[in-house]
């Protein structure tokens, strides 16, 4: 699936993550994809960690039905969580 020296963008294991801006990681290849060519490493290396805070946030407080304010909706959390 993947060759050396890809760039590869995964998602956590653990509800905690924990050595997620590691130069190495051990990760799950059904957690993991190639980085899309079109986006650089560094911007897609923190799009799993916003998308799963943002999906928490949505969780916690938008399905109990409660109003949520989204200050810098421009960022990946808050546009994962406008989305």
């Amino acid at each position: 699936k993947f060759q050396i020296n890809d760039y590869i963008v995964a998602r956590f294991d653990e509800s905690k993550p924990h050595g997620g801006l590691a130069e190495d990681r051990v990760v799950l290849t059904y957690l993991s994809k190639k980085c899309p060519s079109g986006i650089p490493p560094t911007i897609t290396c923190g799009l799993p960690a916003s998308v799963m805070a943002a999906k928490r946030v949505v969780q916690e407080f938008v399905e109990l039905h409660h109003r949520v304010l989204i200050l810098g909706g421009s960022g990946s959390a808050g546009g994962s969580m406008i989305q």
